[in-house]
């Protein structure tokens, strides 16, 4: 079953992907509009999914994702596509946009949960002042 999201994926529909998948599942996202494609064996028509719905081709990264532990693994020969990316790989702006992301989309995930709920700060962070 193919998926296109712009929300987070539910309890029951990663179990089932988990269940099709063996826990490991490729996805096609656009990094600019914040789309997601998930559910196919192939990248490719993940990816030509996404361009069919307007999707730019620079816009685009494929990534794949283990379930069960949260990684996250860039395959290198469908991402060349994408002009932005060289032979060293995905530059680091593209992965954090990327994280960030499928953090939102896989929240479900333990270890995004606990991502998630650990504090952001070493400490407090002061209040704005308009004076």
């Amino acid at each position: 079953m193919l998926y296109l999201r712009k929300m987070q994926f539910s309890e029951e529909e990663l179990n089932r992907l988990r269940d099709e998948y063996g826990g490991y599942l490729w996805t096609a996202i656009d990094i600019h509009r914040g789309i997601i494609t998930a559910g196919d064996e192939y990248l490719a028509d993940l990816r030509d999914f996404l361009l069919m719905k307007r999707s730019k081709p620079e816009d685009i990264l494929c990534a794949g994702v283990n379930l069960e532990t949260g990684e996250i693994f860039y395959p290198t020969l469908i991402n060349r596509r994408n002009p932005y990316v060289n032979r060293d790989g995905v530059p680091d702006v593209f992965r954090e946009r990327v994280n960030t992301l499928m953090r939102y989309f896989f929240e479900s995930i333990p270890n995004y949960r606990a991502e998630r709920e650990r504090p952001r700060y070493s400490r407090k962070p002061t209040a704005l002042s308009f004076d």
